[in-house]
């Protein structure tokens, strides 16, 4: 027989709160971190644009127009960029948040 993988989605469950963002970035200021693979779907032009630290930044200092709690347990923060919105995807552990995937969307999803 075999198992079925169920994956959890991305979807938005859960609108995270200005102040409550902003506390866990300041809670992990040091301890931010981009894993190997966050920028697969980019092009070589775009993983120029957004380097690691870069990313980072831009979870730390800009005000993003959405931050949700997905249905997988990752949160996505949302970022107006000209060419739609930059979705950045992270989860927060014990001692890091690790930034999971990075990727353009057209619109902010609906919740």
């Amino acid at each position: 027989m075999h198992e079925e993988l169920v994956m959890a989605s991305t979807r938005i469950v859960e609108r995270l709160d200005p102040i409550e963002y902003r506390a866990l970035m300041t809670a992990y200021r040091d301890r931010i971190c981009v894993s190997e693979h966050a920028l697969v779907r980019f092009s070589e032009k775009q993983r120029n644009i957004y380097k690691d630290d870069h990313i980072i930044r831009l979870l730390m200092q800009e005000n993003p127009r959405l931050v949700g709690l997905q249905e997988n347990g990752r949160h996505a923060a949302f970022f107006r960029r000209d060419t739609g919105y930059l979705r950045i995807v992270f989860a927060v552990h014990e001692d890091v948040i690790e930034i999971v995937t990075v990727c353009i969307n057209n619109e902010l999803p609906r919740i």
